[in-house]
């Protein structure tokens, strides 16, 4: 008898960026070939789910011929799906709110229920204003509308709505703007009984402008002191005059020091210590005091639109992008500029084109997920 050829296995999901703004809306993408190998491929990234729960292999058919509005039909297809998968600390795909631990002593208030708002809020925020209709993506850097229910209302500086979740636009004085203002965001890149310009700054640096910093040289202490006489700024400023520490700190300290001004759990605040609180910083030779002016620097910065479209492609194509995919990328941010950041009608182009329909997937290698 014959042998038969293998079966191409099904490329592996790169992990997911920790913003989850490419979970809403990006299809995997994959080598034509059946409905039914893009319909497993399809299902994880749209669905938000494994591949049991399959794209509907008409509308893969739509996809395999090139027609332009059928990822938006599989988007509102799938959309309820999606946003119930997304609001619960459970599921295929978990969101880093859902581990964060903080301690009971500083922080009693924060417990599950106020988790659960902070992943809703934030779902809430994707979903319905930076990829609403006709918004420009953009805004999911500085956006000045955000989505509270009681649990969070205290935070954001609003009236908490009757019941649920309403939409509110932010008060000047809540110093927010954009998926940095969200408060889930902030509280999982803190420390369980302090901030982290640090480790803020290093998720601002490889998540949204997909840099990565050198490791820290081996033998060299990471740990700072503790000294409640100065600001976490002013301690870290002086970290820094060690020269084994300052050329990579520089990179990313001053880009977390911009949210400073919001504690491990993301309240807002003006004092640390009984000091108040510097968040000036500069990026790409622009400055900024805070996130809600960081937000609007990062808005203008290449680099951070084209790190969104990067994103985006790995999670499209099951794999991270290499050189000969740097055009495909170029490609789509101009795409993305004609279609005025509408992230939706971008996508229609983007179903169309070579880097959705017949960009390669990678063979599965023992022991992949």
């Amino acid at each position: 008898m014959p042998s038969r050829a293998p079966r191409r296995a099904r490329a592996p999901l790169v992990a997911p960026v920790r913003l989850r703004l490419v979970m809403l809306v990006a299809p995997a993408a994959v080598r034509i070939r059946r409905s039914r190998a893009v319909s497993l491929r399809m299902s994880p990234t749209v669905m938000a789910r494994t591949p049991r729960a399959r794209i509907a292999p008409a509308v893969v058919d739509q996809l395999r011929s090139g027609a332009r509005d059928s990822l938006l039909v599989v988007a509102s297809t799938y959309r309820p799906m999606l946003s119930a998968a997304m609001s619960k600390c459970h599921g295929w795909r978990k969101n880093p709110v859902c581990f964060v631990v903080k301690s009971p002593t500083l922080f009693p208030t924060f417990n599950a229920a106020l988790k659960s708002s902070m992943l809703q809020g934030t779902q809430l925020f994707l979903r319905n204003i930076v990829l609403e209709a006709n918004a420009d993506v953009r805004s999911f850097y500085d956006s000045d509308q955000t989505f509270a229910d009681a649990n969070l209302a205290a935070f954001y500086g609003v009236q908490a709505p009757a019941s649920g979740f309403a939409q509110f636009k932010l008060p000047a004085s809540s110093g927010r703007a954009g998926i940095l203002g969200q408060a889930g965001l902030i509280a999982a890149q803190s420390q369980a009984d302090r901030t982290s310009p640090t480790r803020r700054g290093i998720f601002i640096l490889e998540s949204l402008l997909c840099i990565t910093p050198p490791t820290p040289p081996q033998g060299v202490n990471t740990m700072l002191a503790v000294d409640k006489t100065l600001t976490t700024r002013e301690i870290l400023e002086a970290h820094r005059k060690d020269p084994t520490c300052a050329n990579c700190h520089a990179l990313f300290d001053p880009l977390g020091i911009a949210m400073e001004h919001f504690d491990p759990i993301g309240r807002y605040r003006e004092q640390e210590n009984g000091l108040p609180i510097d968040a000036t910083g500069s990026v790409g030779g622009m400055s900024f005091d805070g996130v809600a002016q960081l937000g609007g620097v990062l808005r203008q910065d290449p680099r951070a639109l084209s790190c969104l479209l990067s994103n985006f492609y790995r999670n499209a194509n099951g794999r991270a992008e290499d050189d000969k995919d740097r055009d495909q990328i170029d490609s789509m941010g101009k795409s993305l500029a004609a279609r005025n950041y509408v992230w939706k009608s971008f996508l229609t182009d983007f179903v169309a084109s070579d880097a959705f329909r017949s960009a390669p997937a990678l063979p599965v290698t023992t022991g992949s997920p």
